[in-house]
């Protein structure tokens, strides 16, 4: 079987964006007679409709919900007229006979009785995600698929086959813009745009091979051009989108923390705001600015948006009198969010029966310009529809508890590390850091504080009124903990940074201190009482510090962090020499390093700040960091976004130096699946000023951003038709966004949810008294 080309173009409908998406995504609606016979399938947008019909794609724009809102309000309503657009994609000379294919039928159906004519009516009418238009041209196959909010239409050309006989005419669109990779056709309702043109051949071994491709348009005429021939050599091709990116709105000043996601795939976003005019929804747990101290008064801003980004689900504010950043959050099964933060409020809202219920102080500090008349940690759980603080806690004690303010603050925005999860139980468990000799210890394997400042671990009950066990984490020098997870029997992992040589390690791969500014560590607890069961120095005679720490069902342990020294190569494994990150593995009690690898741009210093890691059920490797400009003002003197590398079906594939990047590796770090950059690069220096943000196992990050600072009214990528697409602050705004990297998940009845190919599944048949079964995946 020789090699096929593979075209995707994706349709993005700014001015008339896709309005009904049940039951998640985008749906096909099949003509069962109820429609023109010259319909095949419809789908719904805000302005319209749009059809696929034989040989071409119909926009049938129009304003009636603009003229439906103005006849409903008060006032004259003379003057708004229905206006019509109607744009017709024509696929010149393709000659489709009607053979196709439907994939993915939904679970719901319509009816739909139109008129008197019987003949007309048709019930049961399910919607599919996909159809294939086989031979629309001769050996050319069309596909269109429904994505969650973009529609996609794809060539599938045979081997020997000429694909520039496919030519498009744009007929009734008042003029069209194409330029290599992106396409543009304008309507007086807004623009049609398509992006996204990947272009790949496929061989009979799935090799794959990215095909140079550019969109050429001549009057209103659009085709495909081919500047090389295209050949098959082994590459991996994902096709992955970006699902939604958006500013808070907020009209004051507001500088982005961190993010994570419930398990429905709505975003939360945390972040900092400074004063009045942060956007609140009606019943909001606290819908006032509290105040604040120093040259800066700040309060927590919660934002929750919904799947897409179109809206808030709650937006509230959360503080004391005093100054507070929220470090790191996560949701629960309930949906109900965790915050974990740094307050300096002597009124800050705790609950009753309390853990801690009164503010311990601490010394005034200032980081990043902003002040705090001592801190204490604080921890505080919102419901699931942010209108209440169903419990919150202080943890601290007479020094400064949360802050990160040693020699280990490397990057801008590590003083505000440190991060939350919930257990299989419903427990909360915490990482942070701690100057205060008087923390309260339960059962912990460490009761004093050892140097200057240590790390700090706690589990907590769910309610916060029960601390079930903590520990001071350190040596002589200064430590920090930065991240926590748990396995599957309970054991709880630690990892961050230490130039401490008698830090509490024993058993581990690494068990002494290795030397230079510092090491990073991983630690091993018991999930129980904190006892210290283990772990291992990970370093170098130079600067290195451990930032996430993830586990995967076997429980073997993952790190992601930055080094300045020569880490371990392991052979086979994708690498960039030369880079300032690395990722290692490690078996489950730490005693033996299974392969680490170093990742980057090669360009022989620190490049990325660590902000998101994680590894999936089908033991991909996720992470994210950002570069440039901001954090060059920290230690990392160098850190730049140029140089990292980017896949062919990257969604940002060029850099300012100042972007984000996010990337995966495949199973045991073999090779480089995807990557690309994000947040524009023509836009304002891309920073987050502290806290995790997270990947959900379903291969989606979530994510903050300080975003479009200096009052940049366009500084961050953002998409269409989302809550906020401009920044609305004189200076920076909170900017989230959710990108779905494209994990399969199985949605069949199987032993496990998730199912990785090229695994096996046994189907258990647990029906009754039948002769013969079927199985039926719609594809």
């Amino acid at each position: 079987m020789l090699n096929r080309l593979f075209l995707i173009i994706t349709l993005l409908l700014f001015g008339c964006a896709i309005y009904a998406q049940d039951q998640g995504g985008v749906w096909l609606h099949p003509n069962q007679g109820q429609w023109d016979s010259r319909i095949l399938y419809k789908v719904e947008l805000e302005h319209g409709s749009f059809y696929v019909e034989k040989d071409r794609f119909t926009y049938d724009l129009h304003n009636l919900s603009e003229v439906y809102d103005h006849q409903h309000s008060e006032g004259d309503h003379s003057d708004h007229q229905v206006e019509r657009h109607t744009v017709h994609s024509v696929f010149l000379n393709s000659n489709w006979s009607g053979e196709k294919k439907e994939f993915e039928r939904s679970s719901f159906y319509r009816n739909y009785y139109l008129g008197k004519d019987s003949s007309k009516w048709a019930s049961k009418v399910r919607a599919v995600r996909k159809i294939e238009l086989t031979d629309f041209y001769d050996g050319i196959d069309l596909i269109i698929e429904g994505k969650e909010s973009q529609l996609k239409y794809s060539f599938v050309v045979d081997p020997g086959i000429d694909p520039s006989q496919i030519k498009i005419q744009h007929i009734g669109a008042d003029s069209i813009s194409y330029d290599n990779q992106l396409g543009e056709i304008h309507t007086r309702f807004g623009s049609i745009k398509e992006s996204e043109l990947n272009v790949w051949t496929i061989n009979e071994s799935g090799e794959h091979d990215n095909v140079e491709t550019n969109f050429s348009s001549t009057g209103k005429n659009v085709q495909f051009e081919f500047p090389n021939d295209y050949n098959s050599t082994r590459t991996l091709v994902i096709d992955p989108s970006l699902t939604f990116s958006t500013f808070t709105g907020s009209s004051v000043d507001n500088w982005g923390f961190t993010a994570a996601p419930d398990d429905a795939g709505n975003l939360f976003a945390g972040g900092i705001v400074f004063g009045a005019g942060y956007p609140t929804t009606t019943g909001a747990y606290d819908a006032s600015f509290n105040g604040g101290q120093g040259s800066f008064n700040i309060d927590v801003g919660i934002t929750k948006f919904n799947t897409t980004g179109t809206n808030l689900l709650y937006s509230t504010y959360v503080g004391g009198s005093g100054n507070e950043t929220p470090n790191s959050i996560v949701s629960n099964a309930q949906q109900e969010l965790y915050i974990l933060g740094v307050t300096s409020s002597q009124n800050f809202p705790i609950t009753a029966g309390a853990i801690q219920p009164l503010f311990n102080g601490g010394i005034i500090t200032t980081q990043n310009a902003l002040q705090f008349n001592g801190t204490d940690i604080f921890i505080s759980r919102l419901n699931a529809d942010g209108t209440a603080m169903l419990s919150s806690t202080y943890y601290g004690g007479t020094g400064n508890d949360g802050l990160n303010v040693s020699n280990l603050l490397y990057n801008y925005g590590d003083q505000f590390r440190g991060e939350i999860i919930v257990d299989q139980n419903g427990d909360v468990l915490i990482a942070s850091s701690t100057k205060s000799g008087d923390l309260t210890i339960v059962n912990g394997f460490d009761n004093t504080l050892n140097g200057a400042q240590d790390g700090v671990a706690a589990k907590m009950s769910d309610d916060l009124t029960n601390l079930i066990w903590s520990t001071y984490i350190g040596g002589s020098g200064e430590d920090a903990s930065y991240a926590v997870q748990t396995s599957s029997s309970g054991d709880v992992y630690i990892s961050g940074g230490t130039s401490s040589s008698n830090f509490p390690i024993s058993g581990g791969q690494t068990p002494s201190y290795v030397g230079g500014m510092s090491d990073g560590y991983i630690l091993r607890l018991n999930g129980g009482n904190g006892a210290n069961i283990g772990g291992t120095f990970v370093g170098t005679p130079s600067y290195d510090q451990t930032y996430f720490v993830q586990l995967d069902q076997s429980d073997e342990v993952y790190v992601f962090g930055q080094s300045n020294g020569n880490m371990p190569i392991s052979t086979g494994v994708y690498n960039n020499p030369s880079s300032g990150q690395f990722i290692q593995k490690f078996n489950a009690d730490l005693s033996s390093r299974l392969w680490g690898t170093v990742i980057g741009g090669g360009n022989g210093t620190i490049e990325i700040s660590p902000t998101a890691f994680l590894v999936s059920n089908c033991d991909e490797i996720y992470y994210a960091g950002w570069g440039g400009q901001t954090n060059q003002s920290s230690q990392a003197t160098g850190s730049t976004s140029s140089g990292l590398p980017t896949t062919s079906d990257a969604y940002q594939s060029n850099t300012n130096g100042n972007n984000f990047y996010v990337a995966v590796l495949d199973e045991n770090a073999l090779q480089l699946n995807y990557a690309t950059f994000m947040g524009g690069v023509s836009g304002s220096a891309n920073h987050v000023d502290g806290g995790t943000s997270r990947f959900d196992k379903k291969g989606r990050i979530y994510h903050a951003v300080c975003g479009a600072c200096g009052g940049n009214p366009n500084g961050f990528t953002t998409t269409p038709g989302v809550w906020s697409t401009t920044n609305q602050s004189s200076n920076c705004n909170l900017a989230a966004w959710k990108f779905d990297l494209g994990i399969i998940e199985s949605t069949i009845s199987a032993p496990d949810p998730f199912v990785c190919i090229p695994d096996s599944v046994d189907f258990v048949n647990n029906s009754q008294n039948g002769n013969a079964f079927f199985w039926d995946f719609g594809d």
